[in-house]
């Protein structure tokens, strides 16, 4: 199950998407507009961590009509979800996910999460377990997230 590389073109820059999970359809590059989105949640957050490094911003949206339903960031604030995590603050995932509500999550939405550091980059931002648990839970099927490169990648929930 071996992805392999597509090249994904942005109006502000390529983005070279190597998959090591199941590939999602071509045809679900994420907009502009998303990916700003996401970037413009990380910048709200203070950041968590020993040097406050980790600054991640997430958005729900369609999958097919890309339309955004909840967008989040991750904070020391707390919530009876975030006890259930190894490092106890809320993940942006998490966040956007109960901003959104539950009830209005399942088929057909999906998640985008970046990570950015102190110098502007993206980097990893990979789900880790829990938040992976959660989205399966709530119904989300796919999760893009940004690698070590800044690159996007996606995964597959519904065959993880």
């Amino acid at each position: 199950m071996l992805g392999s590389i597509i090249q994904i073109s942005l109006t502000w820059m390529v983005l070279p998407l190597s998959l090591k999970l199941r590939i999602i359809s071509i045809s679900n590059m994420l907009p502009n507009y998303l990916i700003q989105e996401a970037i413009d949640e990380a910048n709200k957050s203070t950041g968590v961590g020993k040097n406050k490094n980790y600054r991640l911003g997430a958005v729900l949206f369609s999958s097919d009509s890309h339309f955004l339903f909840s967008s989040g960031h991750n904070s020391y604030g707390t919530h009876p979800l975030a006890s259930f995590y190894e490092y106890p603050h809320m993940h942006a995932e998490t966040d956007a996910i109960i901003k959104a509500g539950t009830d209005h999550i399942g088929p057909g939405i999906s998640l985008f999460v970046t990570r950015i550091l102190k110098n502007g980059n993206l980097t990893m931002a990979k789900p880790c377990p829990h938040c992976i648990n959660l989205m399966k839970y709530v119904g989300i099927n796919e999760a893009y997230y940004t690698n070590w490169s800044g690159h996007i990648e996606c995964m597959d929930l519904k065959h993880t």
